[in-house]
């Protein structure tokens, strides 16, 4: 027997009970929770919302496309050259924003994808960057151009409204979706790290395999831990791999003078007579019997850790 899904929520209850027989124990009933992503279910206000803001915001992109094509235009001769990049780059971050629009409108049930809010997002940061570069030139016009009937001390002005408008409401627009916009940037890194690591080395590179051997000349090949590393390894119980020989069954004795480039952890070792040298034992096997009798008979040695 299982419930109906909810409407306005992403979990099911599902209870199941098992069929009655002989040997079936009491406690027989199980649920079950099942939780769904509902991310592409929206609500038909919320429908309604996204296709005014569409609407809305390509009707002011539309109109400000009106006023630059018609400086353009009027502006082929020598005379407007200086004003000419800025209305061209406006242009093109008003073409892009347009496009975004009337891809919100196709589609209206399916929320902004994570390419979609980044370009939203440099359009408003170019709508304001060009509203200081023409606060700064203090002007967007000649002094002479006009359009639409409009007095020409008011044609600057009005772009001036437009853009600071449009720049805000693309930053306000990618600031409440800033949550998909963040799993899209998650997920596109996350995939560049991964093709980076599947990427084989170059051949002749610096990033061969060193050919493990044993003894203290293959550790002095593999750079020694730092500080913080070795003491938080030791004090957890495991051993660095650069610090130790890799072959195992047998006692190494590890001399410090001889080996500088070899940062070995102290250990207090119970009649131990050679301070000099760091004994380190990485197999219970026992030792050989052309040992010093004294030697023999002493204890094992009791392990510190630090």
């Amino acid at each position: 027997m299982a419930a109906q899904r909810p409407q306005h929520g992403g979990r099911q209850s599902r209870f199941t009970e098992q069929r009655m027989e002989e040997y079936t124990p009491a406690n027989s009933a199980y649920e079950e929770d099942l939780y769904y992503d509902d991310e592409n279910e929206v609500s038909h206000l919320r429908i309604i919302l996204r296709g005014l803001n569409s609407c809305f915001h390509g009707a002011a992109c539309v109109i400000l496309v009106a006023i630059m094509v018609q400086f353009l235009n009027q502006s082929r001769g020598t005379w407007h050259k200086t004003m000419s990049p800025q209305a061209i780059t406006l242009l093109t971050l008003l073409a892009i924003d347009t496009a975004l629009d009337i891809t919100s409108l196709v589609r209206l049930h399916k929320i902004w994808p994570s390419w979609a809010l980044l370009l939203r997002l440099i359009c408003g940061i170019g709508y304001l960057a060009l509203f200081m570069v023409y606060v700064g030139m203090g002007r967007v016009f000649p002094y002479s151009f006009t359009y639409w009937s409009m007095a020409p001390g008011y044609a600057g002005p009005v772009v001036y409204l437009f853009l600071w408008l449009i720049g805000v409401w693309n930053l306000l627009h990618t600031a409440i979706r800033r949550h998909y916009l963040g799993n899209g940037v998650r997920r596109y890194m996350a995939a560049i790290r991964d093709l980076s690591r599947s990427t084989p080395p170059a051949a002749g590179g610096n990033d061969q395999a060193i050919p493990r051997s044993t003894g203290i000349a293959a550790n002095a090949i593999r750079p020694a831990p730092n500080r913080i590393w070795r003491r938080w390894g030791w004090r957890r119980g495991h051993q660095p791999r650069g610090d130790l020989e890799s072959n195992t069954g047998r006692g190494t004795t590890i001399d410090r003078a001889a080996s500088p480039g070899i940062m070995l952890p102290e250990r207090h070792v119970e009649n131990d007579n050679k301070p000099e040298s760091l004994t380190t034992t990485t197999s219970s096997r026992p030792k050989s019997d052309d040992r010093q009798p004294a030697e023999a008979a002493a204890p094992p040695p009791t392990e510190i850790r630090l």
